[in-house]
């Protein structure tokens, strides 16, 4: 239901705000743009050292879910299909398997990432 954000400059000074959300979710879009939100709001054009990602008051998957007037129910069951089956190729098959196109640029390192542990070559 919280998300937060934890951006450190490299030389002094940063920020850290949080934001609710109306209703508990696992849906990586709608915690993605709401992270982009907080990020786009206070950012500073200043070399960045440190980024933080929290994710608070977390709570099981209920049986039953509040619909929304404002969504597609549609929508809202493709897109939850749609993580499903990255998770499940992701699981089966590797973190490279299925990327962000941007991961594909040639300054990005979600690649090289993905191969280490806790940063270190396996």
């Amino acid at each position: 239901s919280v998300v937060s954000l934890m951006i450190g400059y490299s030389k002094e000074g940063g920020f850290s705000r949080q934001a609710s959300l109306i209703n508990p979710t696992n849906e990586s879009a709608i915690l993605y743009e709401t992270l982009m939100t907080i990020f786009n709001k206070h950012i500073e054009n200043l070399p960045i050292r440190r980024v933080n990602l929290n994710f608070g008051k977390l709570t099981p998957l209920p049986d039953y879910e509040q619909l929304s007037l404002f969504e597609n129910e549609d929508e809202v069951q493709e897109r939850r299909a749609l993580q499903y089956a990255i998770d499940m190729i992701q699981h089966c098959f590797g973190k490279n398997k299925i990327l962000r196109a941007s991961s594909l640029l040639d300054n990005s390192t979600i690649i090289e990432r993905h191969n280490q542990i806790g940063g270190h070559r396996r």
